[in-house]
């Protein structure tokens, strides 16, 4: 976009003093005027390499800017100077390779005279409101340029704001100023446009271009506003270089909340959202973590930060959102029945995966980073709590976890469908209270989002069994639908969650532990097949229902495509679906699972994901991860039996 706006037809080397801004002929700056009146670089500066920029002058700031620029180091003056020159050098090649067009030998045909698109001319379009909002981004990346709160910088920083706005006004004067005026280079090649409104065309004043000047201001403000956006990348996203770091940047103060309150509004994406706080207390975040987290009960100190989190869901009800203390009590009933109680291996997973990479960076886990990873792995649980409601209501399924599905209990019934929706809800309060004052708190909002999406997909592939024929629930269909609605959410999340936030940022790295999650999330899956027709309800916690619910199950998948038989292909059509739970038929149709060798096929099939597993390990530490986070979360699923 920066190239577009240059014109082609500009060469510039150095400028008569007569052409500049008034302001830069009065001043003391340190560019000096040679003999015949031009400004020439600098002696105390080392002129811009040849290949970096045009070779000659480089007009530097006035004199009457604040004492505070001009003492600046030379270093940084230097580095934006040679990027804008090397800009506009870059920027005029680009324009003739489009086709503008330079007056030869600095002269002007008639045909050229008469007709503005054939000479060479600054006769191009307006600055275009996208390049005008590019610019004033950029300016407004400049430290100083944002307001101070949201930046807790010294005022002293002040005169930076007044360069970089400079610069962008010198490039709209530019491009507001008439033109039109051709003038030869002091090298006698090409034209420049000058400044002058009185100068004529053909003049042998040596003007200096309106659109380098636009290109040099823009290119200035663009290498500051790079070089501050990467910096604050690094700080918000990076990689911690000690456990000072980590605890500083996971222990927000009291007063950075207030910091962030009191500037509501003042730039987008950062700080209190203005559409969302009210009424008066919102956002309320959670900044400190005064309950300390043992590693050494790592479901006892889990379980008190859930707690901690349930009681911050539930007192935020009536104060923020207005709501009775029936309804309120209605939501900490349905999130104490549905999101406590379970075996909790997902969430844990991120504390254990944190703690891992952690120590394998050279780092150790502050009591503020143990919480943390304790709170996505909550939101993960939260997710999982919402899916499961949803699933055994489509399903309709008795039990969960021993006891009646939510929406079984007399009392809830289809209510249980609000439930749900609150419950995937609270994951993303959860995100927003503890993180919400993170730079990377987007990509976590990102994560679950995909995340929750693909998990959808993998429900709907799931649930159209029910209008599929027996000949489409095939393994491939199989394979499609447990990567989707199980691997991701139960397997890839997890790890996905403890990597980010540790400062893990190498895309090599997330898709090598992605193809190793998912290969264990669908073998996890198999497993739940196998169980719900091969385990007690006692032991499996749940009465099983693919038989009845025409499941698209690893067991009928093999059974009916890859080791049938006519008679066996030929009960299942008739039965498969049809029969209800504890009936002869379901009976008969396990039976023929057994006949047809489906659990002897199962257990080769685990040995066959542990040797694929046993691949990944050199492909793990190859992308820089501690191949304990993987063994350790195939040793909780490795021949589970419930």
């Amino acid at each position: 976009m920066l190239f577009w706006t240059v014109n082609p037809g500009v060469k510039w080397e150095t400028a008569s003093a007569e052409a500049l801004p008034g302001w830069m002929r009065r001043g003391r700056g340190r560019g000096r005027q040679g003999a015949s009146g031009s400004v020439t670089k600098s002696a105390s500066l080392p002129p811009v390499p040849e290949s970096k920029a045009s070779p000659g002058g480089r007009v530097t700031a006035p004199s009457n800017q604040p004492s505070a620029v001009r003492s600046r180091s030379e270093a940084p003056r230097r580095t934006a100077q040679a990027q804008a020159a090397a800009a506009v050098e870059a920027a005029t090649a680009v324009g003739e390779d489009r086709g503008f067009r330079r007056p030869r030998n600095g002269q002007i045909s008639d045909r050229q005279a008469s007709n503005p698109k054939e000479s060479g001319s600054p006769q191009l379009p307006r600055l275009p409101k996208r390049f005008s909002g590019f610019l004033i981004s950029a300016v407004r990346a400049q430290p100083a340029c944002k307001p101070w709160a949201m930046q807790r910088r010294s005022f002293a920083e002040a005169p930076t704001a007044a360069v970089a706005t400079g610069l962008l006004a010198t490039g709209a004067l530019a491009w507001a100023v008439p033109s039109g005026v051709h003038t030869p280079s002091l090298r006698g090649q090409g034209t420049v446009p000058s400044l002058s409104r009185s100068s004529a065309p053909g003049s042998s004043e040596a003007g200096f271009g309106q659109r380098p000047w636009a290109c040099a201001g823009a290119a200035a403000i663009l290498a500051g506003g790079v070089k501050k956006a990467l910096s604050r990348s690094r700080l918000a996203n990076g990689r911690h270089s000690g456990a000072a770091k980590s605890s500083a940047a996971a222990t927000a103060t009291a007063s950075r909340s207030e910091v962030l309150e009191a500037a509501v509004g003042l730039e987008d994406g950062v700080g209190a959202n203005p559409a969302t706080c009210w009424p008066r207390g919102k956002p309320a975040y959670t900044t400190e973590y005064t309950e300390e987290y043992d590693l050494a009960d790592p479901i006892g100190s889990f379980n008190r930060v859930g707690r901690q989190i349930l009681k911050e869901m539930v007192d935020e009800l009536p104060a923020l959102y207005e709501l009775p203390q029936k309804e309120a009590k209605w939501v900490e009933d349905s999130l104490e029945y549905n999101t406590q109680g379970g075996k909790m291996n997902r969430g844990l997973i991120v504390v254990e995966t944190g703690v891992a990479i952690m120590k394998h960076q050279g780092r150790e886990p502050t009591n503020a980073d143990l919480n943390r990873f304790a709170v996505l792995g909550w939101a993960v649980e939260y997710l999982q709590a919402c899916m499961l409601m949803a699933d055994d209501m489509m399903d309709g399924s008795v039990t969960r976890r021993g006891n009646p599905c939510w929406y079984r209990l007399p009392h809830v019934g289809l209510l249980n469908t609000n439930d749900f929706l609150m419950v995937e809800m609270f994951v993303y309060k959860i995100l927003k209270r503890h993180f919400g004052q993170e730079r990377i708190f987007p990509w976590l909002m990102d994560l679950f989002l995909e995340t929750t999406f693909q998990t959808e997909c993998g429900q709907l592939l799931d649930s159209i069994c029910a209008n599929c024929e027996l000949e489409e629930l095939t393994t491939e269909r199989w394979t499609l639908i447990v990567k989707y609605k199980t691997a991701f959410y139960s397997f890839y999340l997890p790890v996905a969650l403890a990597m980010l936030v540790t400062g893990v940022r190498d895309k090599k790295a997330f898709d090598t532990a992605r193809d190793a999650l998912l290969l264990m999330g669908i073998y996890f899956q198999a497993q739940d097949d196998y169980l719900d027709a091969f385990a007690s309800p006692e032991v499996l916690g749940k009465v099983g229902t693919d038989i009845q619910d025409k499941k698209c199950s690893w067991l009928f998948a093999h059974a009916y495509h890859e080791q049938s038989t006519p008679e066996a292909i030929k009960f299942l059509d008739e039965h498969y679906g049809k029969c209800e739970v504890g009936s002869q038929e379901e009976s008969k149709i396990k039976e023929v699972y057994r006949e047809l060798g489906l659990q002897e096929l199962f257990q080769e099939y685990e040995e066959d994901v542990e040797n694929r597993l046993e691949d990944f390990k050199s492909q793990v530490k190859a992308a820089d991860l501690p191949w304990s986070v993987f063994d350790r979360f195939f040793q909780l699923i490795h021949k589970r039996r419930k």
